[in-house]
């Protein structure tokens, strides 16, 4: 598949055009801009990953034992759809108040902290909508090579045993897509606490794990109606519950953060938590059916996108579904049932893309 990106004259905005290709499904997208890339590198070959990746069914993980073996993490096609899709449903790559803390100030060098960095296809993009700010992105382990910026500094080191920054150094800190990863989030959510200044920042973005009805955005899928989708996400949920993550974690993060928070109170007089908290909920349908409630959110342009990289990201789930004890082939054929179940208008349904932002209390 090829995704070029362009200015629409008419509407002044970024159109995304996709060419796919029906034949392949994990080759790494090429993705190309007149002005910015994209794309933040190549691929790091086996040598150079050594100790940071183990093997689990045969996809690979993250060798951190504070990491959960959930979505593996050698395909970099579906991490840059999700981007593109992400950046769609959301309209952009942050919010206002990333805006108003990063402006531009005579005398004052602002930072910024992504976790999360993965293809490194978002902060290439907000670090050329900010030159002035310097920014530090943090991975578990190194997927891609980055093609250099002036003000990205690119680290890899376990973060989740502690953040190597000074208290109240960061002006904004944003958390990419680790509620399926993470073990102890609200401990890293700590660190996060620890290392933002007052008045700064945090913006949390990840899609939550429950499907939902399009035409009743608070009514999940049944059993009746979604036999193997809702087998397929129970399963799912059940693997995060027993790795340590909590499937709500998405939904919860704006309790979580709130000053009266459970997660302060070990240390109430330097954990103050947050404040201004707001949460952004998009509803984003598995398998877009032109006409059918599913796609009302969405533009009709981006459906295929979007069904493309929730169809990688079910398949994706096989191995998870191979810890609840199924077998390969039981599990192969709950995931394309699942796919072909969604593939039918009338069974359009959708997941729930959060993004969580607040501000430091003082």
């Amino acid at each position: 598949m090829v995704v070029f990106e362009y200015r629409d004259p008419d509407t002044d905005s970024i159109v995304y055009h996709v060419e796919p290709d029906p034949g392949s499904q994990n080759e790494v997208s090429t993705i190309w801009s007149e002005t910015e890339s994209l794309d933040s590198g190549i691929t790091i070959q086996s040598d150079e990953r050594s100790g940071y990746f183990v093997l689990h069914h045969g996809r690979q993980q993250p060798a951190s034992g504070n990491i959960a073996r959930t979505f593996p993490s050698d395909n970099i096609r579906r991490q840059m759809l999700r981007y593109l899709v992400c950046k769609h449903l959301l309209g952009e790559d942050y919010v206002t108040p990333v805006c108003e803390i990063l402006a531009p100030k005579p005398g004052r060098e602002h930072r910024a902290l992504e976790l999360g960095t993965r293809t490194g296809t978002w902060i290439q993009a907000v670090a050329a909508a900010f030159p002035h700010v310097q920014f530090r992105s943090l991975d578990i382990a190194p997927v891609m090579a980055h093609a250099p910026r002036h003000n990205v500094i690119f680290e890899v080191y376990d973060f989740t045993e502690g953040l190597l920054l000074d208290d109240n150094s960061q002006d904004v800190i944003f958390l990419n897509f680790l509620a399926a990863m993470i073990k102890d989030i609200r401990a890293l959510l700590r660190e996060v606490h620890r290392v933002l200044r007052p008045g700064g920042v945090i913006q949390f973005v990840d899609f939550g794990m429950e499907i939902w009805d399009p035409d009743y955005p608070t009514k999940k899928v049944s059993r009746i109606t979604n036999p193997y989708t809702f087998q397929t996400i129970e399963l799912v949920r059940e693997h995060l519950a027993q790795s340590g993550i909590d499937p709500d974690t998405c939904a919860k993060m704006a309790k979580w953060i709130a000053p009266d928070s459970e997660i302060w109170r070990p240390n109430t007089s330097h954990y103050r938590g947050f404040e201004q908290i707001q949460q952004v909920v998009r509803l984003c349908p598995l398998s877009p059916h032109e006409g059918f409630p599913c796609t009302a959110s969405i533009d009709r342009r981006t459906a295929w996108l979007i069904g493309h990289m929730m169809e990688m990201t079910v398949r994706d789930t096989v191995v998870m579904l191979k810890d609840r004890s199924i077998t390969h082939e039981a599990a192969e054929r709950l995931v394309e049932d699942t796919i072909a179940e969604l593939r039918q208008p009338d069974k359009c349904c959708a997941l729930k893309l959060y993004s969580t932002f607040a501000k430091k209390r003082p």
